[in-house]
């Protein structure tokens, strides 16, 4: 399409915005007068923030203004105009490092000194890790998503006025160092009120989450290429997420402290259950020929009667990744996760099932071997809660749940060196009888994939707005699907003029948001309104929504089947044991060969930073500053998205990631890597609140919106962002500042570790 013709789509937009304004203003005006009138002394309840829900209509999802920088949103209703002025007002919060201000880690060693006698210092690490050890699959080299401390990582790493990492602790047993029951000091200081029992006489069903059993009998079968035992019967979660921000954790004075304490506790005890409750694959002893020929695989746990409150874990579904469970109390379980296949380490993303439930008993969780030295756990982060009750029978989907979290070293120590971590829970059901799904983020599954691409092939409106190819098929034999957005219809002229656009995401099958964001992104493209039929008249779009299909069906976290980074290989992918980076590759190649592409983005989370942003690679010559106009322009355009986090530097460590060999083989100087919190928001509205899968999916749609800033025939905008930065970012002779994206998706260790190597 033209130049004028885009113009003309463009003008037309702006008109519906200054009709949009003009309203905006007439309303304003009114709701001034109604905060005089009755909001001069607001409740609590007024000053909390309020979710505003996605609108997807031609007019009112736009909320881009005229010519200008600042962004207009639709008339609210005048419940709300006060708590929104309120929150415009307010200071900043206190700052959630205030419960470790006394030092949680003072004493430490003063407490371990009276025990030192105690304990045996040659122990290399538990028995109960042995069974996996020899396979090869706990002892873990350093992590590549920013695990060393490495003082260079500068302003990147979470900022806190004191460490939360713990000194070298000693190791222990927990065969013969075990702790019967929960020491009264970690109870939860605040109680959870209790829940009185659901009553389902008469409720109704909210079943709109499930597959039909045509969408069941359509979808392909799902190949993890490995001999693990794998349910036959997936989950299905609804997606609906909560009306108002979910808050970040606050851990109360001493938390940490009392943590340690249980950990040398187990030191001095010599009772404790030590029953293995699950596994995900050695055999059970509780349930011989309990379903001998039954279709589906038997719980390794069968409750003895029915007053034996024991859980029942389950993780032998897709993505799934609990390797053991065992209890230590009646009410306490110390958990182990398993690594991803093929390697030796990456142990972060965690999703598994508990059921069995008691209402309003605290059960405690201790993931025992983690090999992160910090966590966002220690800075507000709580996991995930689904309840199976509750989505049937009330409509609730995914919700932050938790009390007493933390993250500490353990006593345990990894056989290739270093230590392990704990991440330790407690979380209390609502329900009886209740199966309950605990995860590190919304799940996202190569099912779930599957099932929402094939709902848009059947949608009649939305059908005609995309082409879905298979683009290879892994080593394990699943496809990955490659699909092409733009308006199919029209003069193959124009279609050959209009400017290319490739996203991709998964390829760190741990990083769940990035497929949230990636489905915000196809929601939009081919929904109804003005900016996606411009965005589709004007721009063929490649999207490549799962990278490394393998990882996310066996539940790792970062590697592919063949126990490699994928997002470490793009400059020279191997056909065979990489073949999704190569076909990839070759795909953006033939794009550029075909047309001009105009922007590249791979879609990441981020373990150890807030907010959403940007990391780009820099330009010293004639294009100076302009990788940094579109995250800017995305900045502009989004309440969480923090040009402040983005970073530009191309480090030794990352020449191999998809940015960066994008930006340096092809020249493509829109190059980049987005990365979205696993925790949340630390500045403006959603400060101090987890994102949810609303907030994810919201941040697709105005990456769409961004794009047409970017390439607007009226460049108005795009200069005076590009005036900003001038000032922002002036000439100096050293130019070049290192982003310190230590525990980003696109950082690794290797390079460092190569240097202490030549040091030495």
């Amino acid at each position: 399409m033209s130049d004028t013709s885009l113009a003309a789509q463009m003008i037309e937009k702006k008109l519906r915005k200054e009709v949009l304004l003009l309203k905006e203003k007439l309303f304003s005006r009114w709701e001034s007068h109604f905060d005089e009138e009755f909001s001069l002394h607001p409740t609590p309840a007024q000053a909390l923030p309020v979710v505003q829900p996605l609108l997807f209509e031609d007019v009112k999802q736009d909320r881009r203004s005229v010519g200008k920088t600042t962004r207009s949103r639709p008339p609210k209703p005048p419940a709300s105009s006060s708590s929104n002025k309120i929150l415009d007002k307010q200071a900043p919060p206190m700052s959630r490092w205030s419960a470790h201000s006394d030092g949680p880690l003072l004493n430490v060693h003063r407490m371990f000194d009276q025990f030192s006698d105690n304990v045996v210092g040659n122990r290399s690490h538990s028995p109960l890790l042995d069974a996996s050890d020899d396979e090869g699959t706990f002892v873990s080299s350093d992590d590549d998503d920013g695990s060393s401390a490495d003082p260079s990582m500068g302003t990147s790493s979470v900022a806190s006025p004191h460490t939360s990492l713990s000194p070298p602790l000693p190791l222990y047993d927990f065969r013969c160092s075990p702790l019967p029951f929960l020491p009264p000091s970690l109870v939860p200081l605040v109680a959870p009120p209790p829940v009185a029992p659901l009553s389902l006489h008469g409720a109704k069903l909210h079943t709109q989450h499930l597959p039909t059993p045509e969408q069941l009998q359509a979808l392909p079968p799902v190949k993890s290429g490995t001999n693990m035992p794998m349910l036959r019967t997936k989950p299905f979660h609804s997606c609906v997420s909560p009306a108002d921000p979910e808050s970040l954790y606050v851990a109360p004075p001493g938390l940490l402290d009392r943590l340690l304490q249980q950990e040398t506790d187990r030191l001095m005890r010599s009772e404790m259950m030590n029953r293995v409750v699950f596994d995900s694959v050695d055999p059970s002893s509780f349930n011989h020929g309990a379903t001998q020929g039954s279709e589906d695989l038997p719980p390794f746990y069968v409750p003895s009667s029915p007053t034996d409150t024991t859980l029942v874990f389950e993780s032998r579904f897709e993505s799934g990744n609990l390797r053991r469970a065992i209890q230590i109390a009646d009410f306490e379980y110390d958990l182990i996760l398993r690594p991803d296949i093929n390697s030796r380490g990456h142990t972060q993303w965690y999703y598994f099932s508990i059921s069995n439930t008691r209402a309003n008993l605290p059960y405690r969780f201790n993931i025992i071997n983690m090999i992160k030295p910090d966590s966002m756990y220690n800075h507000g982060l709580k996991p995930v809660l689904y309840s199976e009750i509750e989505a049937h029978y009330l409509g609730v989907g995914w919700k932050r749940v938790g009390s007493d979290v933390g993250y500490y070293q353990n006593h345990l120590k990894r056989r290739g060196g270093g230590a392990y971590y704990t991440l330790t829970f407690t979380v209390t059901c609502n329900h009886d009888k209740d199966t309950v799904y605990l995860a590190h983020c919304y799940p996202y599954t190569y099912t779930d994939l599957q099932l929402y691409l094939l709902k848009l092939e059947s949608d009649p409106a939305r059908r005609n707005r995309v082409r879905r190819r298979v683009l290879c098929q892994t080593l394990a034999g699943n496809s990955c699907d490659l699909l092409t957005i733009t308006s199919f219809t029209g003069d193959p002229a124009a279609l050959r003029a209009r400017k290319g656009v490739v996203i991709t995401a998964r390829v760190h099958p741990g990083e769940t948001n990035a497929s949230w964001m990636m489905k915000g992104f196809i929601d939009f493209l081919t929904g109804p309104s003005l900016d996606a039929k411009i965005l589709r008249d004007n721009f063929v779009f490649k999207l490549v929504p799962m990278l490394n299909p393998d990882g996310v069906i066996n539940g790792n976290y970062r590697c592919s089947l063949s126990g490699d980074d994928l997002n470490r290989q793009w400059s020279e992918p191997s056909k065979t044991k990489h073949p999704t980076i190569h076909y990839t590759k070759s795909m953006i190649k033939r794009l550029m060969d075909d047309r001009e592409v105009v922007l590249f983005c791979d879609l990441h989370g981020h373990s150890r930073k807030s907010n959403i942003f940007i990391y780009g690679c820099s330009n010293k010559q004639d294009n100076r500053l302009k990788e940094r106009i579109f995250p800017r322009l995305l900045e502009k355009a989004s309440k969480t998205f923090s040009f402040a986090d983005c970073h530009f530097h191309v480090d030794k460590s990352k020449e191999n990631t998809a940015r960066v060999v994008v930006w340096r083989d092809f020249r493509l100087t829109n190059s980049y890597t987005m990365e979205a919190s696993f925790c949340g928001a630390n500045f403006g509205r959603f400060a101090n609140a987890h994102f949810n899968i609303s907030h994810l999916e919201e941040i697709g749609h105005l990456f769409c919106d961004a794009i047409l800033d970017l390439c607007d025939p009226d460049q108005s905008k795009v200069q005076e962002v590009m005036t900003e930065l001038q000032l922002m970012f002036p000439i100096r002779a050293d130019d070049e500042v290192s982003d310190g994206s230590g525990g980003g998706s696109d950082y690794s260790e290797d390079g460092q570790r190569k240097k202490k190597k030549k040091k030495k």
